[in-house]
């Protein structure tokens, strides 16, 4: 788990650096309870982008595991989401997603 969530951070550093915070809003949900292992561990990994342990995310989505990445638009429409897909080029999924809304 901590190789497929490393990942997902790399990606989605990607797309913060090529998408600023005004065209793109990212928002990491984690299922963590301990609030300091995870305040730790966005530090850490320098998740430079909005970080969140709010319980009723991950229900009002169906989260029900990590790594879980969905692309949301502003109307509230998902328009992806890897909760019951193994993406293994989520990447250039997300970006070409993207370059189609944004």
């Amino acid at each position: 788990m901590v190789r497929a969530l490393h990942k997902r951070n790399t990606i989605l550093t990607e797309i913060r650096e090529k998408y600023p915070e005004e065209k793109l809003r990212i928002i990491s949900i984690t299922l963590d309870t301990d609030s300091l292992k995870w305040i730790t561990a966005v530090k850490k990994n320098k998740l430079l982008w909005e970080n969140t342990n709010d319980p009723n995310i991950p229900k009002q989505y169906g989260i029900t595991y990590i790594p879980a990445v969905l692309l949301i638009s502003p109307n509230g429409t998902i328009l992806y989401n890897n909760i019951e897909k193994n993406d293994n080029d989520l990447l250039n999924i997300l970006l070409s997603l993207l370059q189609a809304t944004l």
